[in-house]
């Protein structure tokens, strides 16, 4: 079966069509990753070897993820006929461009240990609430003090997917809503972001009084978090029906997550996985 027929039965409600046609796609988004990565340099080598650099294999499989996903939001959309363009050439620019942003957005971030990553939030949090220069630097024991204006003028746009998880939790972000759902790697930071992203689509979703009240009860997406009984009195309603609110907004979420973009880009993200520890099945 060729992709532009694959295209066509996921049209008509083959949702294993999509998984079919990630297969037949994936030599060609990772063609497509590997030129993008050596377009801004991202391309290396071991030292004494023609073996791509740890670096290098990271750097084409996030690359690969956000191809993928764009992949995924382009068939979505049901603008593509099959009659006029090769699935390929129709999706091209589409995919590169998805993936220069991803490398122009987070191209600093591999330079960055774990721990930098932290002290960067840390910085940013307490300089927004008025902190000094100097007080950063004392509270969060920062010998160099030139390193805290590096920390609080770091572009942390790709570390948007933290904000939503306590900084000793390592779960994906969505999962306090489907815990009973799929079961992911989270060690990508590109996956966890995307997750994010599209699981705020869902909950945009919602009506305001829902948004309200599981916003506030969980403290995501901006909104401070809150107990039952100050959501409650906000609401005029009592904690029970606060916390009864937020469990229906929940069960809406689980069933406005059934054959969304979220559950497909966690079920092509899982062959990823897949495929990169056990290789093509």
């Amino acid at each position: 079966m060729t992709n532009e027929e694959m295209v066509l039965e996921y049209y008509n409600g083959d949702n294993d069509a999509l998984e079919a046609l990630y297969h037949s796609m994936h030599n060609y988004i990772k063609n497509l990753a590997t030129k993008c990565a050596k377009a801004f340099n991202c391309y290396k080598y071991k030292s004494g070897s023609r073996e791509i650099s740890d670096y290098t294999f990271y750097i084409i499989e996030e690359l690969m993820s956000a191809g993928n996903l764009a992949l995924i939001c382009l068939l979505d959309k049901k603008d593509y006929n099959p009659e006029q363009a090769k699935l390929t050439t129709y999706a091209e620019k589409f995919i590169k461009s998805a993936m220069c942003r991803f490398l122009e957005q987070n191209i600093g971030a591999y330079s960055l240990t774990k721990e930098e990553m932290l002290l960067i939030r840390k910085s940013q949090k307490l300089h927004s609430e008025g902190k000094t220069e100097e007080e950063i630097a004392q509270i969060l024991n920062i010998k160099n003090s030139s390193s805290v204006a590096k920390y609080i003028n770091y572009n942390t746009h790709f570390l948007s997917i933290h904000d939503l998880v306590p900084e000793d939790n390592d779960d994906d972000p969505n999962d306090f809503m489907f815990m009973e759902d799929l079961s992911a790697s989270v060690d990508s930071i590109v996956y966890r972001k995307i997750c994010v992203e599209l699981f705020e689509e869902l909950f945009n979703k919602l009506s305001n009084k829902d948004k309200y009240i599981l916003g506030h009860s969980e403290g995501v997406f901006g909104r401070e978090e809150k107990s039952f009984a100050e959501v409650a009195e906000d609401e005029r309603m009592t904690d029970a029906g606060v916390r009864k609110a937020a469990e229906k907004a929940k069960e809406k979420l689980r069933n406005m997550y059934e054959g969304s973009k979220l559950q497909k880009w966690r079920i092509v993200h899982r062959v990823v996985m897949d495929e990169a520890l056990h290789g093509p099945q």
